[in-house]
Formats: C-alpha cells, structure tokens, sequence
C-alpha cells in the first residue's frame, strides 16, 4: 500500500515539477530542445543527485526512462499551449501558468523531500539522521537549482520565500516519525508540513533575512 502510494507520489511530483522547469525556459525563450531539456533536469535532476551519493548506480532515473517520458510530455504540452497564444495574450498565460506552476512546485517538493528520505532508509542508511534527511532536501531542490543555473538564474532557494526550510522541515519529520508511527504517517505528515510551510511563506511573501547595506548616515 505504501509503496503504492510513494509510486503515485512520485509520478505526481515528476509531473509538478516538470511543468515548473518548462514555465521557466518558455519564459526564457528557449525553444523546443530547451524547454524539454529543462523540465526533465527539473523532474529527476535532484533524484538523480541522490541516487550517485547514495552509491545506487546507475540512477533509477536511467534505469526506467518513465519518469522522464512523463516530464517530457509535460514540456511537450506546455510547449503547445505557449505556440498557440498570440502576443497579445502572452501576460495573461504566464500569470495563469504562474499560479499553476507555484502549487505544482510545491507538491513536488514535498513529495521528493520524503520519498528522498524514505529512499537513503531502504538502501540501509536509516541509522545516519544527518544523511538521510540531507539527501531528501537534495531530492527535493537540486532539480530547482540545476533548472535555475542553466536558466541563468539565481536558484530559488538561496532569494525567494521559504523553500528549503520547508524541506527540512518536512524532511526531519518524516524521519522520526518514520521510526515512531510508521512509513504511512510518516510520509502524509512530512509532506504536509512541506505543502503547509511553503503555502504560508509564498501567501504572505515570507523571506529568510537579506543582508542588506546600512543607509547613508544610520548608525
């Protein structure tokens, strides 16, 4: 049952983030090979990071190429929907895919920053905290930033809302509840502090502190 529900979590995230990663190269304007190219780093990048750490090679990624057959479709579709809007309607599609691509992007951080985890515990690393909730978060945003350095952008975890905390967060949890509830409880309550946490902070545009410079003539 849980495995079930781990595999459809999975498809989920890969299908949530893939549509995040081809928003950003349509925005960019990277034609058809960009915009396929960066929804599938976006969708297994992280998982693919993971599994080399982990020494699981090669990485279950390139071992089934399904995952990476639902993120290319995902391209393929946004990619269609873009070519079919005119100039005059570009604003209104991007803040509409906009909003769309935030929840998707946050359900597919939850999702691979427990699946991450639960990954590192069945390959025998249960016993090593530190490890195990590492690679979740490495699961859950080394997409995002392998997706943002190829766009050319400062990943979004290290300027905007809050989003790697948020993994931690969901990360930590899923770990010890994993040893004191189970698997089952573990994997909704992880991902739902996630989805709660990274909700509030793009609701209410909450931030970690930005080094700023004082103002001329302030103490």
């Amino acid at each position: 049952m849980v495995n079930t529900i781990v595999q459809i979590g999975e498809i989920v995230g890969t299908a949530a983030f893939a549509l995040f990663g081809a928003m950003v190269a349509v925005e960019r304007r990277m034609d058809l090979l960009g915009v396929l190219l960066l929804a599938v780093t976006t969708a297994v990048g992280g998982g693919m990071i993971r599994d080399v750490l982990l020494g699981a090679t090669p990485p279950l990624a390139l071992q089934d190429p399904f995952f990476i057959l639902i993120a290319m479709a995902v391209a393929l579709l946004v990619f269609w929907a873009r070519s079919r809007k005119s100039p005059a309607q570009d604003g209104k599609f991007f803040r509409r895919l906009y909003s769309l691509a935030i929840f998707c992007d946050t359900l597919g951080l939850a999702v691979f920053t427990v699946t991450g985890v639960n990954r590192s515990i069945a390959l025998g690393y249960g016993d090593n905290a530190f490890l195990s909730v590492f690679v979740g978060i490495l699961t859950g945003v080394g997409g995002g930033v392998l997706r943002d350095v190829m766009a050319s952008r400062v990943p979004m975890i290290l300027r905007k809302e809050i989003y790697a905390v948020a993994s931690l967060a969901g990360g930590l949890l899923y770990y010890y509840l994993y040893w004191l509830a189970g698997e089952y409880i573990a994997l909704f309550c992880g991902a739902a502090v996630i989805v709660v946490v990274r909700t509030v902070a793009v609701r209410y545009q909450l931030n970690l502190p930005v080094a700023k410079p004082k103002k001329e003539g302030g103490v």
